[in-house]
């Protein structure tokens, strides 16, 4: 079976937001997960645009859908500075209690920790691999938040990997 998100998908990853945006637009479909999936896709790359309000208008404070509301939180703590520090400690509680309830969550929860400009940044990546992610879309995470920096991971016994900037 074809993946229906792929172009959508693919267009966010490559940075192509406005692709992204048009592509979300035009996809339609009956299956609440892919809409869900969708309209995370589409918020975050408004988001990566600098149009965090605009997740922030459409998407209800009281929505139901646990990526849906990692992407409104995300897009609050990019838009509103006085936000930060308590949706940073929300983050910070909701990690330490394990309750990331999605991989988007998880993902953006991971990416206000390294947004913090704390100490927080290899925290962020523990939170992708306690979440279960797989190493090469920790890999992307880190890349695409890091653009800045060189980094470099030294693999040690097992599947635990120490990241360091360099």
């Amino acid at each position: 079976m074809a993946d229906k998100l792929f172009s959508i998908r693919n267009f966010f990853f490559l940075g192509s937001y406005q692709s992204c945006i048009g592509e979300a637009l035009k996809f339609s479909t009956k299956n609440e997960d892919e809409k869900n999936e969708k309209d995370a896709y589409l918020y975050r790359a408004y988001i990566a645009q600098g149009q965090a309000f605009i997740p922030l208008k459409e998407i209800p404070a009281s929505t139901k859908s646990a990526d849906l509301a990692a992407v409104r939180r995300y897009a609050e703590f990019r838009n509103n500075p006085a936000a930060k520090a308590k949706i940073l400690a929300e983050v910070k509680e909701e990690v330490a209690s394990k309750n990331v309830k999605s991989e988007i969550s998880a993902v953006l929860s991971a990416s206000i920790l390294n947004e913090a400009n704390d100490a927080n940044k290899i925290y962020g990546l523990s939170i992708l691999f306690s979440y279960g992610l797989e190493l090469s879309k920790m890999f992307i995470f880190y890349i695409s938040f890091n653009k800045n920096y060189s980094f470099r991971a030294e693999f040690l016994a097992g599947p635990v990997a120490k990241f360091a900037l360099v």
